[in-house]
């Protein structure tokens, strides 16, 4: 109930009938959201679906999409540390920890560059994480210039100057933070600047929804959701960090995606430190278990954490997408993009709506609240082939249409919206 109403309810009924109204209020709205939820996948999503990948298949046929560049600095300790230039397979696999926007590269051409950290004040988001987070000391993110961890390389052997790139051969630049100081992005008027703040508790997140950072015109939010709020400014798109789609990983191996006798069950790795060997054994009845937080030789033995493993190494993505299942089942609550990346490999991701922001993933088939859970799930799909198929087109059609058509489509509207209105003030002053 609205504020305003809750105030006057409080001055005239007793506490016991207050608290009994919010009671069912509560589960009203969940009720509702519900039916929501179940409107938009059994009507809505099989249409847009289909219209929208329609619509991006058109440009991509036509080659109508912008011409785009991925940035980051050479302190940001996640994506890609790599030469200019490189190759999608080359790119993706240089990866410090996420798998990131890949669709870009399978799909859309776009070069990817590390440049070199600027000191003006608008490329100093990334210290946010250091000086609001506390998660490392700044001096840890700077020793990613000179050796990045479990490498023996820096990103500085990679980077660049900003200043050095011709920007004027994109129309969309898409920054992690913020990479490109306004004093450069102010000369090229016929490019869209567009950024994440990858960092969610951040100020600069959150500050990015009333305006955008200083020589910046687009937003990202990172929101994925499949009821389509409208953003609280129109500078802001609502574009993932995993933006992925299912195949887009055999599209990066240049193997088919429809091939069959995939089996087992791939671990998220803050699952693995939860579950005893006992446990490991009991889902090891479905077949193989895999994680990165385990070695590829050794299903038991928990990897040095002084080591970085990830999904996107030769052996791990193999695995990855050879697997039947991807579960997530207790550790803290995450995101969700891991369960979009298993999905876009081709897994059925099994989980707990209640510890990611990407519950809607999760149907009464695939959700499990504890390992116990986890294990019936599982039983049940094995025992009804027809079942796991509906629920993998299900979670498949979801990845599909949030995480990559639509807000493809979205920021490649923007984006040409953005240099169109910026063109017309030039002519009209």
């Amino acid at each position: 109930m609205k504020e305003g109403t809750r105030q006057k309810l409080k001055g005239v009924l007793p506490p016991i009938v207050m608290d009994k109204l919010q009671q069912i209020r509560a589960v009203t709205d969940h009720a509702m959201e519900r039916i929501r939820c179940a409107s938009f996948e059994n009507l809505r999503l099989p249409i847009v679906h289909r219209t929208s990948r329609s619509r991006l298949l058109d440009q991509i046929v036509r080659h109508t999409y912008p011409r785009i560049a991925l940035v980051k600095q050479d302190v940001n300790e996640d994506l890609y540390c790599c030469r200019p230039h490189a190759s999608p397979q080359e790119i993706i696999s240089s990866t410090l920890l996420r798998s990131g926007p890949v669709a870009l590269f399978t799909k859309f051409d776009a070069d990817f560059y590390v440049l070199e950290t600027e000191p003006d004040l608008e490329c100093n988001t990334w210290k946010e994480k250091a000086e609001e987070n506390h998660w490392w000391p700044v001096e840890r993110f700077e020793a990613y210039k000179c050796r990045v961890p479990g490498r023996n390389y820096g990103q500085k052997d990679f980077a660049v100057r900003a200043e050095s790139i011709d920007w004027s051969q994109y129309e969309l630049v898409i920054s992690v933070d913020v990479s490109v100081p306004e004093r450069i992005t102010r000369h090229f008027p016929s490019v869209a600047w567009a950024y994440y703040i990858r960092e969610v508790k951040t100020s600069s997140y959150r500050s990015s929804f009333e305006r955008p950072v200083a020589g910046q015109d687009i937003y990202l939010s990172q929101s994925v959701s499949p009821r389509r709020r409208r953003p609280m400014s129109v500078h802001v798109v609502n574009f993932p960090y995993h933006f992925q789609y299912f195949g887009c990983f055999h599209d990066l191996l240049e193997r088919s995606c429809q091939k069959e006798g995939q089996q087992g069950i791939f671990l998220e790795h803050h699952t693995v430190a939860n579950l005893s060997d006992r446990q490991l054994d009991g889902l090891r009845r479905f077949g193989p278990v895999s994680s990165t937080a385990f070695t590829l030789n050794e299903s038991r033995r928990r990897y040095n954490m002084d080591e970085v493993h990830t999904t996107m190494e030769a052996g791990f993505l193999d695995r990855l997408t050879t697997s039947k299942y991807f579960v997530k089942c207790g550790g803290r609550s995450v995101f969700g993009t891991a369960a979009v990346e298993a999905i876009a490999a081709g897994c059925l991701a099994i989980g707990n709506p209640k510890d990611t922001a990407y519950g809607f993933i999760y149907s009464k088939s695939t959700a499990a609240e504890d390992f116990d859970e986890v294990l019936k799930k599982i039983s049940v799909l094995e025992n009804d082939e027809k079942l796991c198929q509906r629920e993998l087109k299900r979670q498949r059609m979801l990845v599909d249409y949030l995480c990559y058509a639509r807000p493809a489509l979205a920021l490649f509207k923007k984006a040409r919206s953005v240099v169109r209105n910026r063109q017309m003030v030039r002519i009209e002053s």
